[in-house]
């Protein structure tokens, strides 16, 4: 009621619009698809790079659990182009995590795990020789993490794949994600 609100009074207010679409995916609302898109149209519109990438993490996966690849695919070309003219690496190694969520659910996990061990090291710069870059945020870390996990359980390495879930877990807990 709070966000539909702030809506009323400012139909501009993007982060109300986001907030109120990603509320409805998580209460299966069959509008969320509509209303993450429309996020994401409004965040591109004012040129904010982080929210649209927001906006698509939260859409891609979405679209890829109701069985629409095809439209994930589309999205996720979007996300790519913003995240390569934001020229901001953790929005770049986001949109190369959620490629690599389509490719699982593609049933490509030994091409999710390429995906996920090359952008490994600007997620995480202490696995990185040259230690460059720096530190990547949680939620970034949490989606790289979750997706390793994933891809090395659709490998059939799940004694692997509990290495990459256990310390996600931590960064959830460390976030107060119950």
């Amino acid at each position: 009621r709070h966000l539909r609100l702030r809506l009323a009074r400012d139909a501009q207010d993007r982060t109300a619009r986001l907030a109120l679409a990603l509320l409805a995916r998580d209460a299966g609302d069959p509008q969320a698809g509509a209303l993450l898109r429309a996020a994401a149209h409004a965040m591109h519109e004012a040129g904010d790079a982080r929210g649209e990438i927001g906006a698509w993490r939260a859409l891609i996966p979405l679209l890829g659990s109701q069985g629409r690849l095809a439209d994930a695919e589309d999205a996720l070309a979007i996300a790519g182009r913003t995240a390569q003219a934001s020229r901001a690496r953790d929005l770049q190694a986001a949109v190369t995590v959620l490629t690599a969520g389509l490719a699982q659910r593609r049933f490509q996990h030994d091409r999710a795990w390429a995906l996920l061990k090359e952008v490994e090291p600007a997620i995480f710069p202490d696995v990185n020789p040259a230690g460059t870059g720096p530190d990547a945020p949680p939620w970034l870390k949490s989606a790289a993490l979750g997706s390793m996990g994933g891809a090395l359980w659709g490998l059939g390495r799940d004694r692997g794949a509990a290495d990459y879930y256990r310390p996600q877990l931590d960064i959830v807990c460390a976030q107060g994600d119950r």
